[in-house]
């Protein structure tokens, strides 16, 4: 299928920042990881045909932790596979969810949540004999605690510090290691008045509250899958319309929760594969072994479509639709303070162009932001150093970054780790000590078979909807 396809010329990625470009032949040889092997668990119902749905992401999904999801694709499992109090509606506003609704005070400091009593969390080996329990509104609590704790990263904490208490409780359990010696026990803005009955009391009013409650971050999650010995959540237990059934080498493999509350998704299982190469994905999609290709990365974008965000006509000729969808991703690049550097930095940024960093206007824009400009004199160039990524669009900027760095008289490398030091100019994620200087706003792009339809991103890209997704006959 789609030979035209496999005769198309060879196709260069920019994968790091040390070694260049990496040359990736598409070849028509199978690519097939080996099929999962609980597909037990997975059932259709009695005379409707089984529908498997297979998409591709190209970051890797290494956690399906609320709490430790670091790129849009761990969001989008995480947001299929579990709920929060609210989630978005089809205008983008928050709308109940494992709320079915809510009451708020004069001043929108008190917010009354009046829970779901008919939901259930996925059956799954953290439960007594593999049954889930019921979700009470102490799996609520639970959840916020556990972002406040100090086993987890930030990320949903700084959404959350609003919280009465919260901010109290997240620096005790930062900083006080001896769990024997800390005073505050719980969050005190967060109150049970029953198991369906939560009250959420704010330091002050927050227009973003219940938005942010419709964020992955904020989805609720059973205690039993959760243990202080092995975090992340090895076996997620969720609520949402997907179940997660197992992962197999690189491919994830979700079903239906036909017990689900809300709308049903109109198949059966769901498989996401990640962590393959660019190449290796582009060849599976090509043989039509991917339903889809949920958000392209930088360089496939550039590869298949022109300025206008169209197909170029190489790959027009396939059975291919590629999506604009109505949302962009954000990426940043921080500053490290502390490595007062701001001479070179304030130098390199002074004479950056941000906007010939990309050869193809249809990857979106960049906004460069100032920093502290005093007694930073510098006339040449330095030494700039980057911490270490993995995401595929974060490595595109960085290549981009560090073309258009060596063209300056500065000379540009990554670091081998995550981590900031002394010695690390810039980081693609927050630390404290770090002052955003470029954000760059991306049209995210999904690349589908033409017989497939039915998955929608609106409003956030983690906010994925498969409830309509559909396989026509092969035209």
């Amino acid at each position: 299928m789609k030979n035209t396809f496999f005769q198309l010329l060879t196709v260069a990625f920019l994968f790091s920042c040390g070694g260049g470009p990496e040359t990736i032949t598409v070849s028509p040889e199978p690519l097939r990881p080996s099929a999962p092997q609980d597909t037990a668990e997975i059932r259709s119902s009695e005379g409707d045909e089984f529908i498997h749905i297979s998409v591709g992401e190209f970051s890797p999904i290494e956690s399906m932790d609320p709490l430790f999801a670091e790129s849009n694709s761990e969001l989008r499992i995480i947001h299929l596979i579990y709920d929060g109090l609210a989630r978005l509606d089809d205008s983008g506003n928050p709308a109940p969810a494992l709320a079915k609704d809510w009451e708020v005070n004069n001043d929108s400091t008190r917010f009354t949540f009046n829970l779901r009593t008919d939901v259930f969390f996925h059956d799954v080996n953290s439960f007594s004999g593999g049954v889930g329990r019921k979700f009470i509104g102490s799996d609520v609590r639970y959840v916020f605690e556990r972002m406040a704790s100090l086993q987890v990263p930030d990320y949903a904490a700084k959404m959350f510090e609003n919280i009465r208490g919260f901010s109290d409780y997240h620096r005790e359990q930062t900083y006080v290691k001896n769990a024997a010696k800390r005073a505050i026990d719980s969050i005190n803005g967060i109150e049970l008045q029953n198991d369906s009955t939560v009250v959420f009391t704010l330091d002050q009013s927050s227009p973003e509250f219940l938005r942010n409650l419709a964020h992955p971050f904020a989805s609720v999650y059973a205690s039993e899958s959760a243990t202080s010995i092995t975090p992340p959540i090895q076996r997620p237990a969720g609520t949402g319309a997907f179940y997660y059934v197992t992962t197999d080498e690189n491919r994830h493999v979700l079903a239906v929760n036909r017990n689900y509350y809300g709308t049903t998704p109109k198949m059966n299982r769901l498989d996401i594969v990640s962590g393959l190469s660019e190449g290796d994905l582009f060849q599976m999609f090509a043989r039509d072994e991917l339903d889809a290709l949920v958000e392209l990365s930088p360089s496939s974008i550039s590869l298949v479509a022109d300025s206008a965000g169209e197909l170029t006509n190489s790959y027009s000729e396939n059975d291919f639709q590629l999506i604009k969808t109505p949302v962009q991703a954000t990426y940043k690049l921080f500053y490290n303070e502390e490595s007062d550097q701001k001479k070179t930095v304030n130098l390199f940024l002074s004479t950056l162009n941000v906007n010939n960093i990309f050869e193809n206007p249809v990857l979106g824009h960049i906004t460069k932001h100032s920093i502290d400009t005093t007694n930073t004199n510098e006339t040449k160039g330095g030494k700039i150093t980057i911490a270490k990524t993995a995401h595929p669009s974060e490595l595109y900027l960085i290549n981009r970054i560090m073309l258009r760095a060596a063209s300056l008289g500065f000379t540009a490398s990554m670091n081998d780790s995550y981590a900031i030091t002394e010695d690390v100019t810039f980081t693609t994620r927050t630390f404290p000590n770090t002052t955003e200087i470029l954000t760059w706003n991306t049209p995210l792009f999904m690349l589908s078979q033409n017989n497939f339809s039915g998955i929608q991103i609106n409003h956030e890209p983690w906010n994925m909807d498969a409830a309509g997704v559909s396989v026509s006959e092969e035209l």
